[in-house]
């Protein structure tokens, strides 16, 4: 997340409140699974599900508030292991163009499937959103809907002082 003053302007030691504007910068990935064909929930308890190609790092300049682009050796991160009781879970990654075949889910029997977005592109992660992807996890191939919004922005009050 970054926060600067609601006016944009720096801010001096003061007594006084100041409101912070609040924005994230990285990107929010949240993968749901549900049983397909052949399949039921039991057969999910144990999938392990990651996200494939992905650049780890990043610069942040704090001054602005702007962000590099992605950078580092591609890896896989682990997003969640699905249990009978959670069929999800999220990561939050640097923003970026993932590989076309960008998930894996690897059942605990052994069996081993990677998938692709239905029209077969590249998922472009933007700062500031949240990707949901609903994956039903067939015998044989993944079946992915994606669901893409703005990360949640939230209204708080809290108080902070200076000293």
């Amino acid at each position: 997340m970054y926060g600067q003053a609601n006016n944009g302007n720096e801010v001096e030691r003061t007594d006084q409140t100041i409101p912070l504007f609040f924005t994230h910068l990285l990107s929010k990935v949240t993968v749901i699974l549900k049983t397909g064909a052949g399949l039921v929930d039991a057969d999910l308890d144990g999938a392990k599900v990651e996200l494939l190609g992905v650049k780890p790092t990043t610069t942040i300049t704090m001054a602005s508030g702007t962000i590099g682009v992605a950078a580092g050796t591609e890896t896989d991160i682990h997003v969640f292991t699905a249990t009978s009781s959670a069929l999800s879970g999220s990561a939050i990654v640097v923003p970026q163009q993932l590989p076309v075949q960008f998930v894996r889910v690897s059942l605990a029997d052994g069996g081993v499937l990677t998938g692709t977005l239905n029209d077969n592109t590249q998922p472009d992660l933007v700062t500031g959103n949240a990707y949901a992807y609903t994956i039903t996890v067939n015998l044989t191939a993944l079946n992915i809907s994606a669901f893409i919004t703005g990360w949640d922005e939230y209204n708080y009050d809290g108080t902070a002082s200076m000293r």
